[in-house]
């Protein structure tokens, strides 16, 4: 299998803005604009938005909503679609050449990416984030099941299920194809259909290395840097761009040219990868339908729902930190985790969920102690064995023969057992995905009022859904605008997040809740 990183959507040449991140973490890649393609923005939906005036407000009515836009690739199986669609991408002229070169073909995976940025709807529009990063995010994904030559006469069948798409428009030139998805994704424990669209961001979906500004700079595993025995990624050959960093790598990426090739026949770990991507959690498969359209009258085509379990909505677990002590979350050492504690969140949180931990009434129920956005989700087995995590204060669960044990450690006792087990697992946020403050901790209702005095109303209430003064925890979906306003505000004034204060409490053995 061949990987294909494929670049796409608003850059800075074609739209000159990035593709939104809503503030429920939906990604909403951006088609560039094109005059003589059929498609108008506003006829478009991605993940569930009609990007017609998204696009008018953030580039600031540079693009019409009524001006016409390339939509390629075509991946979003939930909008109406003629009988016998199914997700396509086309290609042409030197981009296909690339790819025939470095002989793509049935069975290879595309993998879709742009340049993102974390968008907020404020009274007077949409509008990107004060402070938020560039990203380059992958949003997409294809498994070529079936190439379409049209430069030589092919076609598409059906053909009026592809009858819109711009490469059947004025594009007559010999080398231009179609990629046609395959039924299935065919990556052993993903459930997926063969093409479609990420609906929200994760940790595993960012290229972008978060530890520096330039989106052009990714964060890789060790697997994919290029040795003896190892092809290096298309476009990506000299061993400049490439540097070692412990179990990971950094590659600066070219500026121009849209697919890169990477040959995975000497890169086991690269199905591993994949899976990841998908947020799968142990053993937990994720489930999707087949990849061709059902009909044009379905809202979402009967055999073509996407990997279902992803489309739930993003989930805000938010509570109240009693005692602070750097146990319950652990925020050393380039991680913030949730392992231990707090069993209705650790056994329910998936990949892009936020859990937001407020002080006690005594300490201000407004103040921040700590936000994370889950990155990974591992079983106490997974996190005991895992080499990064290593010695780290609150990993003190592992199986033997069969068995979760708790193993010898200052924090937690056999009466914490069955309450940390019932959990099943460890929360992990990478860096530049969570921002502790401990004894530091914003009071954020005061901090977020006091900008923008158009918006201090609007930016106030919104914080103010986020609060909790309970005993347990509460979990709803995103209610508006909430996790853009706070993770705006953190942005801005920590871009890099990490461990800022340092914990409430003495950090002995803590009572947790």
């Amino acid at each position: 299998m061949k990987i294909i990183l494929s670049r796409k959507g608003f850059d800075s040449a074609n739209g000159g803005k990035p593709s939104a991140i809503l503030p429920d973490g939906r990604l909403i890649p951006l088609p560039i604009p094109s005059k003589n393609d059929p498609a108008r923005f506003d006829d478009v939906a991605i993940n569930g938005v009609q990007i017609g005036q998204m696009v008018e407000e953030l580039t600031a009515g540079k693009i019409q909503r009524g001006d016409r836009c390339h939509l390629d690739p075509d991946l979003d199986a939930s909008a109406d679609r003629r009988l016998g669609w199914r997700p396509n991408l086309g290609q042409i002229k030197s981009a296909q050449g690339h790819l025939a070169n470095q002989k793509v073909g049935v069975n290879d995976l595309f993998l879709f990416f742009g340049w993102f940025r974390h968008v907020e709807q404020t009274p007077s529009g949409w509008k990107y984030v004060p402070g938020s990063p560039d990203l380059h995010v992958i949003f997409g994904w294809l498994r070529i099941g079936r190439i379409v030559r049209l430069g030589q006469g092919e076609l598409p069948d059906p053909l009026e299920a592809f009858a819109l798409h711009p490469h059947l428009h004025g594009r007559d030139h010999k080398s231009n194809t179609l990629y046609l998805a395959s039924d299935r994704l065919d990556i052993d424990g993903v459930d997926a259909c063969g093409g479609g669209l990420f609906p929200r961001i994760s940790d595993a979906l960012i290229l972008t290395d978060r530890r520096q500004a330039k989106r052009t700079l990714w964060r890789l595993p060790l697997w994919m840097m290029p040795t003896e025995a190892r092809e290096p990624m298309s476009y990506h050959a000299s061993a400049d761009r490439w540097s070692l960093h412990d179990d990971e790598c950094t590659l600066q990426t070219v500026d121009k040219g849209q697919e890169f090739v990477l040959d995975c026949k000497n890169r086991p770990e690269a199905e591993a990868w994949v899976r990841n991507l998908f947020g799968l959690v142990g053993n937990r498969r994720i489930n999707g339908g087949d990849c061709e359209s059902g009909g044009v009258s379905d809202a979402m085509p009967r055999r073509c729902q996407t990997q279902t379990s992803l489309t739930s909505e993003v989930k805000v677990y938010r509570y109240v930190v009693k005692v602070d002590k750097g146990f319950s979350p652990n925020p050393y050492n380039k991680f913030c985790t949730l392992a231990c504690c707090k069993p209705l969140i650790r056994k329910n949180a998936r990949p892009g969920d936020w859990v937001i931990g407020f002080a006690n009434s005594s300490r201000g129920n407004s103040r921040l102690i700590y936000a994370m956005q889950v990155g990974e989700v591992l079983s106490f087995d997974e996190y005991y064995k895992n080499n990064r995590f290593k010695g780290r204060i609150d990993n003190i669960y592992c199986e033997e023969n069969g068995v979760l044990v708790q193993k010898q450690n200052d924090y937690h006792r056999e009466k914490d057992y069955d309450r940390d087990v019932s959990g099943r697992n460890a929360l992990i946020a990478r860096d530049g995905f969570w921002w502790y403050f401990g004894n530091k901790a914003p009071d954020i209702i005061s901090a977020i009022g006091n900008g923008d005095a158009a918006t201090k109303d609007y930016r106030t209430e919104a914080i103010k859904r986020l609060l909790f003064k309970g005993q347990n925890c509460k979990v709803s979906g995103l209610l508006g605008n909430e996790i853009g306003i706070l993770h705006g505000y953190l942005k801005k004034n920590w871009p890099n997040g990490g461990k800022i204060g340092e914990p409430f409490d003495v950090p002995i053995r803590p009572k947790c809740s």
